[in-house]
């Protein structure tokens, strides 16, 4: 898999996917106005936060995560990713986008 872009509303604002060379996951990177806002790595096994860029999205807002999987299209790319949430230990779905590294939470 090379890259891949997803457009949302103008042509100025998208999100680009690509394999990660560290690790065996991938890195999404989110572009604004055509000025990278933030990177996540995104690797099974890695925590993350919850937290969507859209301020009326809430489910699940603020809650921490490890990702398990990630659900793939008929192409193998990863559209969305299953997540098991440290508060309660059940499994969910969320939006790749809305994924935030610990890390960078805490700076």
């Amino acid at each position: 898999m090379e890259s891949i872009q997803r457009y949302n509303g103008g042509l100025s604002d998208y999100n680009n996917l690509r394999d990660s060379d560290k690790t065996s996951g991938y890195i999404f990177d989110k572009i604004r106005n055509g000025v990278m806002v933030s990177s996540v790595d995104l690797t099974i096994g890695g925590h993350y936060i919850i937290e969507p860029e859209n301020q009326k999205k809430l489910k699940h807002r603020g809650r921490k995560c490890t990702l398990i999987t990630f659900e793939t299209d008929k192409l193998d790319n990863p559209i969305r990713a299953k997540v098991r949430f440290d508060d309660t230990n059940r499994d969910g779905m969320v939006e790749l986008s809305d994924l935030v590294n610990i890390l960078e939470d805490k700076k």
